[in-house]
């Protein structure tokens, strides 16, 4: 791997990093493990990281009070489900997210989805 910044080649070892979603006036908190470049100090993760970091962040927010309109689209991009998944209340959609994690998920979104068409 080669840092995109200043083409080196030397990172530092995995470190587990707190990284932030913020949206006022809430903050939610999950662990990264990334590297560092040596040089320039640029910050790299890989994928799976990152996926398993937005599950920890969703699963935050889906347990927070009155989400707000970024909040709810992040939760429903990090499970992939598409607007239209929520517009029908069509029990195959419900099935394809079936389960334990995604359907609370889901369920969690069809919730929320007036209040967030509303602000």
């Amino acid at each position: 791997m080669k840092c995109l910044y200043c083409e080196r080649k030397t990172f530092e070892k995995t470190i587990n990093e707190k990284m932030i979603f913020s949206d006022y006036p809430n903050d939610f908190v999950a662990p990264l493990n990334v590297i560092n470049c040596y040089k320039c100090g640029e910050v790299y993760t890989k994928c799976k990281e990152l996926q398993k970091w937005e599950k920890l962040i969703s699963d935050q927010i889906v347990k927070a009070q009155n989400p707000t309109k970024d909040m709810f689209k992040f939760v429903r991009k990090t499970y992939g489900i598409s607007k239209k998944d929520i517009a029908s209340n069509d029990i195959k959609v419900l099935k394809r997210f079936f389960t334990m994690d995604t359907l609370h998920v889901f369920r969690w979104l069809m919730e929320n989805r007036k209040n967030i068409e509303e602000q």
